[in-house]
């Protein structure tokens, strides 16, 4: 995909301004080039440089629990403390780096 279309440069003052919102969990990284061309009317040079946008994070995603039981059994006599079920989760948000359980 062309990733230029996320972004507009403007011909005059070459400012790069983006289109539409991002979402990291999507798309974490743009790269695309900027090109400078002079108006030398005999022989016309151009710069290019390769541009790259890295798409921060934001907690916009709750955290999953993957493959819960549908029920837990335990005998009468199970003894305190035993564990019953271990949790397997997952956060798509990569500032979720530690989860609280209750």
């Amino acid at each position: 995909p062309d990733e230029s279309q996320d972004f507009l440069v403007n011909v005059n003052t070459g400012m790069i301004v983006t289109v539409g919102e991002f979402d990291r969990e999507q798309k974490a990284e743009y790269s695309f080039l900027a090109v400078a061309t002079d108006d030398a009317a005999v022989r016309r040079l151009t710069g290019v440089a390769r541009v790259t946008v890295l798409i921060t994070d934001i907690d916009d995603n709750a955290p999953v629990i993957t493959a819960p039981p549908p029920e837990i059994l335990i005998a009468r006599n199970t003894a305190a403390g035993a564990t019953l079920w271990e949790f397997d989760t997952s956060d798509a948000d990569a500032t979720a780096t530690e989860l609280t359980f209750t």
